[in-house]
This record gives structure tokens, sequence and C-alpha cells, in this order.
């Protein structure tokens, strides 16, 4: 049985040029990825959040549920998360760092673990409110033995949107292949840590590409942005995603609505 859902193309990186590449994108749902081993997986999560843009929700009872199940996933003892993002046509109006990003990237490099150990850096800053909402210190979190950081993904728009999200089995992209990038900032906000662009595969379809079509508000798609223990065994923490143009949708689509959210998992 084929999984192949469609062709399109996507957006690496090489050198300051972007370089668009054919590849095959196929549908996760016909095949049974885990978190552990791809980096990503669906999972069947409602939430009582009734409106996305409303930010009392996103920020309280959102955070609740997504804690309890960043637990249930590592067993970790404590879950910071990174403020929400809620991206819509709307939204990008706003800003433009909250349109669908467009460029194969992984969220965070080999410097992460260390980044959150330095207690005057700005990105500590962003998690602060998170910190304070579970009695954390800075001292604390810089002793943290282990840290996974978790991105969760969930589209409150349209079933088949303009620009659904691609995932990229981890293991099959070399570490050479990863371009570190400094995100000096994002919407506005000091952030200065270390992500990774991608360089085009060779051959061109050396990346396995995988999409979860279709989903509702009442999935999530959680994937691996890093993890300390991978990160020094030197295997791969990482995986590779991006918004990419659905060529099965024959009619034009809606634009996409999402809202996602980083748990930062600590283990003392």
């Amino acid at each position: 049985m084929s999984t192949l859902y469609c062709r399109t193309k996507l957006n690496y990186v090489d050198g300051n040029k972007v370089v668009p590449v054919a590849v095959d994108v196929h549908d996760a749902r016909r095949l049974t990825p885990s978190l552990q081993e791809w980096g990503f997986e669906i999972l069947r999560q409602s939430s009582a959040v009734k409106d996305w843009a409303d930010e009392v929700q996103t920020g309280g009872i959102y955070l609740d549920e997504m804690e309890a199940l960043a637990n249930r996933l590592t067993g970790c003892d404590a879950v910071l998360f990174y403020p929400g993002i809620r991206r819509s046509p709307e939204r990008f109006a706003e800003h433009p760092d909250l349109a669908p990003i467009r460029v194969v990237h992984s969220d965070y490099a080999e410097s992460y673990q260390l980044m959150l150990a330095t207690p005057d850096h700005p990105y500590l800053d962003i998690l602060q409110p998170s910190m304070d909402r579970l009695s954390v210190n800075r001292d604390q979190v810089a002793r943290a033995t282990r840290i996974v950081t978790l991105q969760m993904w969930r589209n409150v728009g349209p079933r088949r949107p303009d620009q659904p999200l691609a995932l990229c089995d981890g293991r099959s992209v070399r570490r050479d292949e990863l371009l570190l990038h400094r995100v000096e900032s994002y919407v506005g906000v000091d952030a200065q840590f270390d992500s990774f662009q991608v360089s085009p595969p060779l051959p061109p379809r050396a990346h396995h590409w995988y999409t979860f079509p279709a989903m509702t508000k009442d999935e999530l798609a959680v994937f691996r942005a890093y993890d300390s223990d991978l990160a020094a065994q030197g295997l791969p923490f990482w995986t590779p995603h991006s918004a990419f143009h659905d060529t099965s949708v024959d009619a034009t689509p809606e634009p996409r609505e999402s809202f996602e959210i980083r748990a930062i998992c600590l283990f003392w």
C-alpha cells in the first residue's frame, strides 16, 4: 500500500539562498510514527479551550492541559512553556513572524541546555511567567540534569488549509546538513537562541517527510525540538519541519489557522 500523500516543494537553505526542492510527503496516518523513534506522533487530545484567540484560555486552561500531557509523555519533574503562538492571516497582519514558516528548520541546536543554564539570558525572560506559575527559579532550571523540549501543534482552522505542517524523521537528516541559525528576536521579543536551518538533501528525496492530513481541533501533533540526552550522545534530537503547499487539494484552500506551544520538560 502506497503511503504517498503528495509531491510538493520545500524550501531548504544553501548559504544565503533559499532553494526549493521537490519532495515526497507521506501520509503518516497510514503508519505508526512514535515520538521516541521518529521524533513525532499524533494524539487524540481534545481541549476545553473554546476560543483560540482568547489569551486567558490559552494561557490558563491550555497550559494546564499541556502540562499534564507533557508530564505523561516524558515523566519529567516540571514543565515550563514558551508562550503559545497562534498563526492566522489576522496574526500575520500584526507581525510577519506569525505567518506559517516556509523554510525547513528545527527549533533548537546543541547549545539549548547551556542557554537555559545562563541566568541572565534573554530567553529566560520569555520563560519567566511560566517559571513564576510553578514557583521555579533560574537556579533550578540551570540544575536540570535533562531537558526535553516538545512542540505541540494544533490545527484550529479548516481541516485542509493552504499551508499544513510537514514533519521530517530526524534520523534521515545528517548533522552536517544542519546549519546553525541565530534567532535574534521573535515577534519583536529579544530571544538570542540558535536554531537549525537545513541544507538541500542529496539525493533530493533522502529526507523522509510526512504529514497528518485533515487534522481536527481534537488532535495534536507532538514533535521533539530538543533532548539533552540525545544531544550528549550525538544522536538526532532534531525534527525538521515546514509549512508546505498541499498539492493534493484541488480547490483553493482556506488559510491556515494553528496554535502551537513549546513545553520545556525539566528533570532533576
